[in-house]
C-alpha cells in the first residue's frame, strides 16, 4: 500500500506541519469548450470560477484572485497567444471589470521535410481571460497581474502579490510589492523563489503578529496535492525599512517514501491575549487546534523577536512486502528520523540564525 494522498501523509506530523490544518478549497468543475484561435489552431478552453472570501480575508486554490490589478503595463490579446492582435493596453495598477483563469490546451502540428504532418504536440498554458473596463474582451499573461491585492488605509498603502518568472530558465517566483496610494507608485518590492503558479495557493492577512517593527503581515501558502510533492509558504512583513520575508513551515515528500518536513514557530497573540510560539502564527479556531511550543528557557532573545524552526527528516517504514506501515491511527510510521531545531532572531528587518541542535531518532 503506497500512500499517495499528500494531505493524509501529513497528518502523522501533529504539530510538525501546521499548514495542513489550513485547508484550501478547490475550483469548481470546468466546462470544456472546443474552438480555434485566430491562427486556425485547435484549442480547448476551460474557464474556471474565481473564489473570493473577503469576509475571512483569504483567497484559496490555484485559480484564486482577490481584488486583482495589473502589475505593470499590460497587453490584452485577442487570443491566448502573444502573436495575436493586441486589443488594448492597460496601464499599471488597473483594476478589472471581469477576469478569470483559463487553461489553454493547444495542438501544434509539426511538418516534416516533405510537408506532411508527422507529430502533434499538445501544450497547456494558464492565461487570464478578461473583459476590460472599456468593454474589450481578450487574454492577459498570468505574470502581468497582482493576483492578490490588500488595502491598508491606516498605512495609506496597498499590498500586491503576483506570479513572475526570472532568468533564461523562466524560474517561478512570487513578487510582493507595497503600493503608495497617494502617489500610485511602488515604494518597496521583494521576490521569493516559489512553487509553480499551478500549485494551490492560500493567502491570509495576519492580525496577531507582534514581531518587532512589523506593521503589516500577509501569509502566502502553496500546496501540491499529488504523489510526491510538497507545500510551503512565506510571510511578507512590512517594516519601516521596507518589505521583508519570513519563510514558514514547509514539507517535501518524494515518491520513494522519504520525508522532509519543517515547522516554523512564530510568536503570535491568541484570543486570550497570550503571547505564544505558534506554528506559522496560527492560533487556531473552532475547527483547528493550533500547534504550539513553549519559549526556550535558555534563550535571551525577546519573545517578540524569537522564531524557532523544527525539521524532521526521515523515511517511511515498510514491511517485507514493501507496504508502508501505519499505526492504529492510520498514520504512516517513520523511522531513521533526524530532528533539527534551529533558533532565529528577528531583528526587526530580517531573520538571523542564532543556534542549531540535531537529534537522531532510530
Amino acid at each position: 500500500m503506497k500512500i499517495c494522498n499528500f494531505r493524509f501523509i501529513g497528518l502523522f506530523l501533529i504539530g510538525a506541519n501546521a499548514l495542513l490544518n489550513y485547508s484550501c478549497k478547490h475550483a469548481s468543475e470546468k466546462t470544456e469548450i472546443n474552438a480555434k484561435d485566430s491562427l486556425g489552431r485547435q484549442i480547448w478552453s476551460q474557464p474556471t470560477v474565481v473564489i473570493h472570501d473577503t469576509a475571512q480575508e483569504r483567497a484559496d486554490n490555484i485559480y484564486a484572485m482577490h481584488n486583482p490589478l495589473t502589475f505593470e503595463t499590460t497587453k490584452v490579446y485577442r487570443d491566448a497567444d502573444t502573436t495575436s492582435k493586441v486589443v488594448e493596453v492597460l496601464q499599471p495598477f488597473t483594476p478589472f471589470r471581469e477576469i478569470h483563469f483559463t487553461e489553454i490546451n493547444r495542438i501544434d502540428t509539426l511538418h516534416g521535410a516533405n510537408g506532411e504532418p508527422n507529430q502533434i504536440t499538445p501544450t497547456i498554458n494558464f492565461w487570464l481571460e478578461t473583459t476590460t473596463n472599456a468593454g474589450n474582451k481578450g487574454y492577459i499573461e498570468l505574470n502581468k497581474i497582482a493576483r492578490f491585492v490588500y488595502n491598508n488605509p491606516e498605512l495609506n498603502a496597498k499590498y500586491l502579490i503576483g506570479d513572475c518568472q526570472k532568468g533564461k530558465d523562466h524560474l517561478d517566483y512570487t513578487r510582493f510589492a507595497k503600493l503608495d496610494i497617494a502617489t500610485n507608485k511602488v515604494i518597496s518590492q521583494i521576490e521569493y523563489p516559489s512553487y509553480s503558479s499551478e500549485y494551490e495557493q492560500c493567502v491570509r492577512q495576519l492580525k496577531n503578529l507582534p514581531l518587532k517593527n512589523v506593521r503589516n503581515a500577509i501569509w502566502l501558502y502553496y500546496h501540491g496535492d499529488f504523489c510526491g510533492g510538497g507545500d510551503g509558504g512565506v510571510i511578507m512583513a512590512d517594516t519601516p525599512t521596507g518589505l521583508a520575508l519570513i519563510p514558514t513551515s514547509h514539507a517535501f515528500f518524494d515518491d520513494g517514501g522519504g520525508i522532509d518536513a519543517t515547522t516554523t514557530y512564530i510568536p503570535a497573540v491568541n484570543h486570550k491575549g497570550e503571547l505564544k510560539l505558534y506554528a506559522d502564527a496560527e492560533t487556531g479556531n473552532n475547527q483547528n487546534k493550533p500547534s504550539v511550543i513553549g519559549f526556550p528557557s535558555s534563550s535571551k532573545i525577546p519573545q517578540n523577536e524569537l522564531i524557532v524552526e523544527v525539521n524532521n527528516n526521515g523515511e517511511y517504514l515498510t514491511d517485507k512486502d514493501g507496504e508502508t506501515l501505519v499505526d492504529k491511527h492510520h498514520r504512516a510510521v517513520i523511522g531513521h528520523l533526524e530532528k533539527t531545531t534551529t533558533v532565529y532572531h528577528w531583528d526587526g528587518q530580517k531573520v538571523v540564525k542564532v543556534s542549531q541542535t540535531k537529534l537522531k531518532i532510530k
